[in-house]
């Protein structure tokens, strides 16, 4: 009789110690001793699976405070971006609607190359002043890097030549806005604008493994190790949102770029700049295949 009763005691000692791995109090009597035992037993069931859940929903609700945390941040260094690009005192959509006007104007006339650089400028203002707290697709980046092509065609001519090598299965990944314009700025700006007979960009986008990978490569004047390095582990906010100089159309930098990738998935080796001084530069993204999953949990948390 007094074994299960020193049984159960040892046990409910273990158990306000915060020990719920201990064996069963059996009692083989048919008796109120065995009625006992058996609620004892149902109760360190029924607390370990409460103090369980209670445990998985702390852990849920830290990971999506830390995920709201990382959208404000990402916010914050889209606001800031869109804020620098949008300097100009014009209404952005009486500028867009003015541009619209202009291509109308130029189909009217006959102005074909008219025509298409206004519709290219369009297209790349539009996509400019969308609201960029939303993902978009790589289909959009891309589009939005050829109508930036297209007007730097005209503007430089043969000066720099663009190729391009798009893979459409991986065309409806997602990922941050205004990612590749500024990294393709940058190849044409910094990478072959000191060059003195021009060069080549190339945008490739392909299936690699579990990814969906971008490369935007040139054959400018490339970078120090020294420089990579300093780019890829920009940590302080002033420098993160420190705007693009020298003619880029976003007024967002590099640092901001690389910050809002890892931001967006939540790992530091999303991208990879590969260069040497004198032999060009090679920026290579790596888009996780399964993030639409990234983007569901994005949408539940709003």
């Amino acid at each position: 009789m007094t074994e299960p009763i020193i049984k159960l005691s040892h046990n409910a000692e273990e158990i306000a110690k915060g020990n719920f791995d201990i064996d069963e109090v059996i009692v083989s009597t048919e008796d109120e001793i065995k009625v006992m035992a058996v609620a004892f037993n149902k109760m360190k069931s029924n607390i370990k699976e409460y103090i369980k859940k209670l445990r998985n929903t702390a852990e849920m609700e830290a990971k999506l405070m830390d995920q709201e945390l990382q959208n404000l941040k990402m916010k914050n260094l889209l606001d800031n971006a869109e804020l620098q690009a949008l300097q100009s005192q014009i209404n952005p959509h009486f500028l867009f609607n003015t541009l619209n006007a202009g291509v109308q104007l130029a189909m009217m006339e006959g102005a074909d190359t008219t025509s298409s650089f206004l519709e290219n400028m369009s297209a790349l203002f539009r996509y400019n002043i969308k609201k960029l707290d939303n993902p978009v697709t790589l289909k959009e980046e891309i589009e939005n890097i050829k109508s930036y092509s297209e007007l730097l065609k005209v503007r430089f001519g043969d000066f720099i030549q663009f190729e391009f090598s798009v893979d459409n299965s991986i065309s409806q990944i997602f990922m941050p806005p205004l990612i590749l314009q500024p990294l393709v700025e940058n190849a044409c700006i910094h990478g072959i604008g000191d060059l003195e007979e021009g060069g080549i960009v190339r945008i490739v986008t392909r299936k690699e493994k579990e990814y969906g990978q971008i490369i935007i490569e040139d054959n400018g004047v490339g970078m120090k190790k020294d420089d990579i390095e300093k780019v890829l582990k920009v940590t302080s906010e002033s420098k993160i949102l420190q705007k693009a100089k020298k003619g880029h159309t976003t007024g967002i930098g590099l640092g901001n770029v690389i910050h809002r990738l890892h931001l967006y998935f939540g790992k530091e080796d999303v991208i990879k700049i590969i260069s040497e001084k004198g032999m060009g530069t090679k920026i290579v993204i790596n888009l996780p295949l399964e993030n639409k999953d990234i983007l569901s949990d994005r949408e539940e948390m709003r």
